[in-house]
């Protein structure tokens, strides 16, 4: 018995959920892991909707937006070819043609002509409309790579001249305006500004960060030299979104920190073990216990656990504490074993939001002459409320916002 139209339709339906299987190179942007194809097709759609102003020529978003919903259908069978990887993508032609004509057949014949049809259209790049999704397919990966260090080109050791001559046709061809905006970052990821001053452990340029439509701050370039500075605004000024993107833990929206020479997007092992961090909530493992905490540290940034930490921990009052896990602790006791890990491996930068939440008189004291130790020879940034802690450590006050 044939199939009817509807259980047709229902059968591609259910066809097409594997191109949620399908892994491309593409990175997400926060760095969690690689896209699949269904995620990009639906980023593809809404980069239609979002910059159809910026097309060639006048375009028909509906049928753009179709396209870029069916062009990577295809992958169900012939899989992911990158851009970049030559032997990949020999003979991804003939499978991608026999793809489509397998999986547009399930449907029935009029809808299957139909996504066909636009299938092919893509694949010619021949109307206005092909040209602006083809466009859009080449810019967000361009777009992700340049966010998150470099990606898939880094991993292929992908030139300037490549990323040009692969992308910028295709681009230019159906929006000359998203390819001038993309081809500038581009030739700024590939010629990075450099640290002329040599004690320039900290660096940021040109950071930006947004939550929706709310821009918490943008243009944010500041170079560090060793000292303690302390970010002291009462407002939501954005002091922990920053101090999260410096330590790694939160994706900016545009911009790039450099720790001791080394890119964080670029280099993120060297620059993260030069950086020591004491976040907001230190109830990150619940069931780890303190001294555990003060291992893995020491493990991760590859120095043994030494006497000088074990001392710090001391002096900060730990010594009963440490065997008990996280959620054993009180608030404070917590945030004292992240600030003796701090002082494992010598960073160059340590970052601290809100590390004297919690603590008592003793431990306060503590904290800021080991703070005023550090800053002789490293960055010590953090956010605090507390005037006398930063009179204390001898801290610079900043604000956000003039950090330009």
């Amino acid at each position: 018995m044939n199939p009817t139209p509807l259980e047709r339709q229902l059968s591609f339906l259910r066809e097409i959920d594997q191109l949620k299987r399908v892994l491309r190179m593409t990175p997400l942007i926060d760095r969690s892991r690689r896209e699949n194809s269904a995620e990009h097709s639906w980023h593809l759609a809404m980069y239609a909707l979002i910059l159809a102003e910026h097309a060639a020529a006048p375009v028909d978003v509906l049928r753009v937006v179709k396209m870029l919903l069916v062009h990577d259908i295809v992958e169900i069978d012939a899989g992911d070819a990158p851009l970049h990887d030559a032997a990949a993508r020999a003979g991804q032609a003939e499978r991608e043609q026999a793809a489509a004509r397998r999986i547009f057949s399930l449907l029935p014949p009029e809808q299957a002509a139909e996504l066909r049809a636009l299938w092919d259209e893509f694949e010619a790049g021949a109307s206005d409309d092909a040209r602006f999704a083809r466009s859009l397919d080449r810019l967000q990966p361009l777009l992700h790579n340049t966010a998150t260090g470099g990606g898939t080109w880094v991993d292929g050791r992908v030139s300037e001249e490549q990323v040009m001559a692969r992308y910028g046709p295709a681009i230019e061809g159906g929006a000359p305006a998203l390819w001038a905006e993309a081809a500038r970052r581009v030739r700024k990821h590939f010629h990075p500004p450099t640290l002329d001053d040599s004690t320039a452990m900290l660096r940021i340029d040109n950071l930006g960060k947004r939550y929706g439509d709310h821009a918490v701050f943008q243009g944010l370039t500041h170079t560090f030299g060793p000292g303690c500075v302390a970010l002291c605004e009462q407002e939501s000024t954005g002091k922990s979104s920053l101090l999260g993107i410096i330590a790694g833990v939160l994706a900016a929206d545009e911009g790039e920190v450099w720790i001791a020479g080394h890119s964080l997007a670029r280099e993120p092992r060297q620059a993260l073990a030069r950086l020591a961090y004491v976040p907001d909530d230190c109830l990150r493992q619940p069931g780890q216990t303190g001294i555990e905490l003060l291992r893995q540290t020491a493990a991760a940034k590859n120095v043994p656990l030494d006497e000088a930490t074990l001392e710090l921990a001391r002096r900060l009052g730990l010594e009963p504490h440490l065997e008990k896990r996280f959620d054993q602790m009180s608030t404070g006791t917590r945030r004292k074993v992240f600030l003796a890990a701090a002082a494992l491996g010598q960073p160059a930068v340590v970052i601290a939001d809100g590390p004297d939440k919690g603590l008592d008189a003793q431990a306060r004291a503590v904290l800021a002459d080991t703070f005023g130790h550090w800053a002789r020879d490293r960055v010590v940034l953090f956010a605090s409320h507390d005037p006398d802690l930063v009179r204390a450590c001898g801290a610079r006050v900043a604000d956000v916002g003039a950090l330009r």
